[in-house]
């Protein structure tokens, strides 16, 4: 619960593709804000406008994109978990008419035991969301529906992931579903870390509104902000590099995928 944190921050976001254009303002938006100082709202409009994400493909990438929320807001001392949302079978109605599927960061809130957080500019950039109003939007509003997608809440990371299904969507159990402590949450593994951004940039050059100089742009911002988040979490010991079985390093860094060559900021 973030009882830790100055005000009522929390949260964030985004399986396939997520969300409309976004503003193209600084990339710093995150990275220069001191989020345990702001709300759930201001946070999703500060994830919203990261210029350097691929915002108009649709069709994939959630799950990328949340990763990047999640250590964005790591960075910033603040944990989360992911929460998922599936429809029951193939025959059911798509989610936003377009997914089977899709994940976001999810946290709660200090004295609130009703309700999970979720922050996911794919949905909502303006706001955070209940986890109902959450899946309401995806065009699933009765959680009593027989046909209401199945949730589980989920570590961001860690040695085992265990999902925890949500027996009661209408009602979700808070105290079971609330994230860990900044200490206790897992690091950030850097061969994840270096997929999730290899998605990225293939997903930019899939953007069909994005002309050539803005897709060569948001190559190199990707690149630079990936290096400048991995440093951060690194500094609060929020990364897990891989060992051989001599016990070395096997990966010290970013992938040549990821960074292209583009100098660390």
């Amino acid at each position: 619960m973030l009882k830790r944190c100055a005000l009522t921050l929390c949260l964030v976001a985004a399986i396939a593709g997520c969300s409309a254009a976004r503003s193209e303002e600084p990339s710093e938006a995150l990275a220069s804000a001191d989020l345990s100082a702001q709300d759930f709202d201001t946070a999703v409009q500060q994830l919203s406008a990261l210029p350097w994400l691929p915002w108009t493909y649709l069709s994939d990438g959630c799950d990328a994109r949340a990763k990047y929320y999640s250590m964005l807001l790591a960075a910033k001392g603040i944990p989360t978990n992911h929460i998922y949302v599936r429809v029951k079978s193939l025959d059911a109605p798509k989610l936003f008419g377009r997914w089977s599927w899709h994940v976001a960061p999810v946290v709660t809130k200090a004295g609130d035991m009703e309700h999970l957080w979720v922050l996911d500019p794919a949905v909502d950039q303006t706001k955070a969301l209940t986890s109902i109003e959450w899946v309401a939007k995806q065009n699933y509003p009765d959680p009593s529906a027989a046909d209401y997608p199945e949730l589980d809440v989920m570590p961001v990371e860690g040695a085992v992931i265990v999902m925890k299904p949500m027996a009661n969507p209408g009602t979700p159990d808070v105290a079971s579903n609330m994230e860990p402590t900044f200490a206790e949450m897992p690091g950030f593994r850097i061969e994840f870390v270096s997929y999730a951004c290899t998605v990225m940039h293939e997903y930019i050059d899939l953007e069909e509104t994005t002309t050539p100089p803005m897709k060569d742009e948001k190559h190199r911002a990707l690149s630079r902000e990936t290096q400048r988040i991995v440093s951060q979490l690194d500094e609060k010991g929020k990364v897990i590099f891989d060992y051989d079985h001599a016990g070395l390093p096997s990966q010290q860094g970013l992938s040549a995928d990821c960074t292209r060559n583009e100098p660390s900021p």
